[in-house]
């Protein structure tokens, strides 16, 4: 029994696990803001090629 508690206590001291969880949220965190930014950035960015392609497009080729 001396041995599963002294794992047992060892384990909660063990920050190592807690971490690798804290890296793991802050990835996702910044996973989301980039996520939301192209997609975002991604309508403006398409409006305006079609802006610029239906203003080429009067353009007579020589």
């Amino acid at each position: 029994m001396g041995v599963s508690v002294t794992r047992l206590v060892r384990f909660l001291k063990d920050r190592k696990g807690a971490t690798a969880i804290e890296y793991a949220l802050l990835a996702s965190g910044i996973f989301l803001v980039i996520i939301t930014a192209v997609q975002l950035l991604g309508t403006g960015v398409a409006d305006l090629y079609a802006t610029i392609v239906s203003g080429v497009s009067g353009v007579a080729n020589p």
